[in-house]
Formats: C-alpha cells, sequence, structure tokens
C-alpha cells in the first residue's frame, strides 16, 4: 500500500517532469505586469512595445479588474491573465496620517509571479511598470545571468528601482522567495506606526524587496541604467536619480517615463529634450494600440 507521503512524492517528480518538458516545448522567457483598472491599458501598452522585439515570449498580466471588458481587451491583444494565489496577505499602502491612497495592492504581486509562470513553462521573465517603454532588444544572458535569481538597476543612491526587473524562476523556487517575502511582510514592523503591525503600510514594493533581499543576504545582479532609464522632470532631478545619464535614448533598453507619458503637461512647462522625446515614442507606440482598445471595449 503506498502511503500518502510517497503519493506526494510521487506527485511532485510528475509536476517537475511537465514542468520540464514545458520549458522545453515553450519559450522560455516571459514578460508580464501587474496592476488594477487605472494602469490596465499603460500595462498593455508596455508589453506591446516589448512584443516589436520579442515576437515569440509569454506575455501576462496579473491583477484584479473591475473593468468589464478587460479580458476581452487582454484575448485581443493576446496577453494572458496569469492568475496568482499567493498574494492575499498584501495591502493596500497609504498615508497613516490622513488615510491618502499611495499604492495598489496589486503592485506588490510581481513578487509571486515567478511560480505560476514557471508552471507554464517559462524559465525567466522580465517585470515591467505600465509606464515603461521598450525600445530597444537586449540580451537575455546579460540582462539575467543564470547564477542569479534576479536583476535590479540601482538608482545613484545605492537604492533599487522596480520599474524593471528580472526574475529567474527556478532559483526563486529553490529558495522558496514567496514565503521569505510574506514571512518578512507579516512580521517585521520597521515603523513606529500603531497601524502597522508588520511591513510598514507607507512603503511600496520597491522597499519591500530591497529589504527582503538585504534581510537574507540574498546576491543578485545589479544593471546598467540603460535598463531602466527614469525619466523624472525636471531635468536635474532625472541627474540625481539615475546612477549615470545615457547620452541618447537609442543607448537604453527600457525608458522609465516617470512623468506619465498618458498626461498632458502643464501649459508653458516645456519639457527637456530626452524626456519629450520619450513622450513622442510612447505616443507612437501608443496611437494604433488605444484606437484597438476602444474598438474591443469603448475605454478612452
Amino acid at each position: 500500500m503506498i502511503s500518502y507521503t510517497k503519493g506526494a512524492y510521487f506527485v511532485e517528480r510528475r509536476t517537475e517532469s511537465l514542468i520540464r518538458e514545458k520549458l522545453l516545448l515553450a519559450p522560455k522567457e516571459a514578460f508580464f505586469c501587474t496592476c488594477e483598472d487605472a494602469y490596465l491599458l499603460p500595462s498593455i501598452i508596455a508589453l506591446e512595445s516589448v512584443r516589436r522585439f520579442f515576437p515569440d515570449a509569454g506575455f501576462f498580466i496579473a491583477g484584479t479588474f473591475k473593468e468589464p471588458n478587460a479580458m476581452a481587451l487582454l484575448e485581443h491583444f493576446s496577453i494572458e491573465y496569469l492568475p496568482l494565489s499567493e498574494t492575499a496577505f498584501f495591502k493596500e499602502t497609504f498615508l497613516i496620517a490622513d488615510h491618502q491612497p499611495m499604492w495598489p495592492k496589486e503592485c506588490f504581486w510581481h513578487l509571486a509571479a515567478y511560480r505560476p509562470l514557471l508552471e507554464r513553462g517559462y524559465s525567466r521573465s522580465c517585470c515591467l511598470d505600465g509606464d515603461v517603454l521598450c525600445v530597444n532588444p537586449f540580451d537575455w544572458e546579460a540582462a539575467l545571468p543564470s547564477a542569479q535569481p534576479l536583476s535590479v538597476v540601482h538608482k545613484r543612491n545605492g537604492r533599487l528601482n522596480s520599474g524593471v526587473l528580472f526574475y529567474h524562476h527556478e532559483a526563486l523556487v529553490d529558495m522558496n522567495f514567496i514565503e521569505l517575502v510574506k514571512t518578512f511582510y507579516l512580521t517585521r514592523k520597521d515603523c513606529l506606526h500603531a497601524e502597522c503591525t508588520g511591513f510598514c503600510l507607507e512603503k511600496g514594493d520597491q522597499d519591500l524587496l530591497e529589504a527582503v533581499l538585504k534581510h537574507h543576504r540574498i546576491d543578485y545582479q545589479v544593471l546598467p541604467t540603460a535598463y531602466n532609464f527614469l525619466l523624472h522632470h525636471p531635468y536635474e532631478k532625472c541627474c540625481s536619480v539615475n546612477a549615470t545619464m545615457p547620452a541618447l535614448l537609442s543607448d537604453c533598453f527600457f525608458l522609465h517615463i516617470m512623468y506619465k507619458p498618458w498626461i498632458s503637461p502643464p501649459t508653458g512647462q516645456p519639457l527637456y529634450p530626452l524626456l519629450d522625446r520619450a513622450r513622442t515614442l510612447w505616443a507612437d507606440v501608443a496611437r494604433p494600440i488605444l484606437e484597438r482598445a476602444k474598438a474591443v471595449s469603448g475605454i478612452r
């Protein structure tokens, strides 16, 4: 008679075997975003900007959507909805003093996407914010060396920005990464707010990722600015935030347009040339996508 332990063992081994088979048959790389309704269209634009250079990759969005045509939009653009089962513990962020909302809980969800993606046959992925535009192809081996569980870009102050992240799924599974994140998030109180029983509710996903990496001494790859060029406004802030300043946008792989490209600047407020050009590039990519989206759902 087979015991439960043996049965579970064989089920686990069979699951691993199926994953290996998928890795041989399916594309190895995926691109994904996590968002809610407000960032659904920007996320689609971000992923479609990537598809120009990586047409054979997998494209996914995870999130919570009240928009009734959200799934139809994803299907229209051949973007797969990615269910995530290990995110229920994340909370909305807000300013403690006046409860002003900050980042939605979905911003944290990328930390739990690696296992579902691996189960679908993808060995590594790139997570993008909705205000990111891909402008050049990159080499995956340079972006995410096989020995590293993830890659990030550091700002000038040495802290990471989570607008573009690269994940090595098997390495994260091996360390049970989401459990490390969950335990830290729920138990490591790092502020004096009475409302916070664990990780501070005023802090976002990149603060959490940075804290978990430091606490568990997890090695990771630091990438050049070209993988996540932060286009703040004004120009002085852009220079002070980025570790280096690319001379040309064409020197970059990803433009992170922090001065949101879908929001018109105030009248009479000129933009510096790099930012103005980046917003024009975004508009050129976004225009046909928005027209297609409007035809599907009527979203403007």
